[in-house]
């Protein structure tokens, strides 16, 4: 909207009452691009694809369907709709993050699978403890863990590279991209070892050159980890090890995305399925195939026009080089 992509912005739920109160405008000339649609719940999604039929506007979704779910609501259609369409666009490529081995392991963390995982894991294993904070010089000291190797951050570096965050939920921050191209990005996020795995990917893909996350075990039961005395809660550092431990649990059991009813109902094998959704099923398997082929022969099309044009811009090419050369023999330039 800065860049005046657009010319309105509207939350969905503000969209869909101007909507139904026929204060906003929607026509073969609109478009309508819903961010982060991975966030809206499945009736309202439905509402707003139901308002772009009617007036056959364009609607373009864009998200993950990896990251945050609806809150209090039901998801899971924009990622079935990424998969039963066949023109769905997937990026294949990060760009956020600045360096090259941190989106690979950003991707690991997404796709949470196999030994590509587990090397993503060890990577993010390179921990920092802050030995001190020197207030009145102005200076940062920390610890590698691995190492032990110490740094002191001070002077220009310390007023250019290292700013002051700010805490936020997980929810808030999906979408945002801390650092800029002249400001170096880094990001904290702080998690329970019973988080879902959306939290840990959302959290650790908003910064552009640093991501680090720090996991804590769950108190079942606090009055045992307080000191009675001072009222002081007790804290335990981990090794390395449990921290992995910790993250490929978190990636690979807490996997919590939201899925609508028919995915659900997918999954399950149709004999043990009602009589009723089982056939629901099946025409939208046909529904599936049938529109999959006619992209198919549109893209075919497609293809067949653009090639046509390629061999008549490079006949035309010809003639005109041709010409000239004719055109030369004579003393001319045609």
């Amino acid at each position: 909207m800065r860049d005046e992509a657009g010319d309105r912005g509207l939350t969905v739920a503000k969209a869909l009452h101007l909507i139904e109160d026929n204060e906003l405008r929607v026509d073969r000339r609109t478009v309508i691009v819903v961010d982060e649609a991975s966030m809206v719940g499945t009736p309202q999604l439905g509402r707003l694809l139901e308002a772009s039929t009617a007036g056959r506007a364009k609607i373009v979704l864009v998200g993950d369907a990896y990251q945050l779910a609806p809150v209090k609501a039901r998801g899971g259609m924009f990622e079935q709709l990424c998969e039963d369409l066949p023109w769905s666009q997937r990026l294949g490529e990060v760009w956020r993050m600045r360096d090259p081995a941190e989106r690979d392991a950003s991707l690991a963390l997404r796709s949470a699978r196999g030994n590509r995982l587990r090397k993503a894991i060890g990577w993010y294993r390179n921990r920092w403890r802050v030995l001190g904070v020197d207030v009145t010089n102005k200076r940062i000291a920390a610890e590698r863990l691995t190492d032990q190797a110490r740094v002191v951050f001070e002077g220009d570096y310390l007023r250019e590279h290292i700013t002051l965050g700010y805490a936020g939920t997980v929810a808030s921050a999906q979408g945002v991209t801390i650092g800029r191209s002249n400001q170096y990005g880094v990001c904290w996020t702080i998690l329970s070892d019973r988080a879902s795995r959306a939290m840990a990917y959302v959290g650790m893909t908003r910064g552009r050159d640093e991501n680090h996350l720090a996991i804590y075990p769950a108190v079942t039961n606090e009055a045992h980890h307080h000191d009675t005395e001072t009222g002081i809660h007790r804290m335990h550092r981990g090794t390395k090890h449990a921290a992995a431990h910790a993250l490929h649990a978190i990636l690979t059991v807490n996997d919590d995305r939201a899925a609508t009813m028919h995915t659900v109902a997918a999954r399950t094998d149709r004999e043990l399925l009602p009589t009723i959704v089982a056939a629901l099923l099946d025409r939208n398997d046909q529904r599936c195939a049938e529109r999959a082929q006619a992209w198919r022969r549109h893209t075919a099309q497609d293809r067949a026009r653009d090639a046509a044009f390629e061999r008549i811009a490079a006949t035309t090419q010809q003639a005109a080089h041709r010409a000239r050369s004719r055109g030369r023999g004579y003393g001319l330039e045609l």
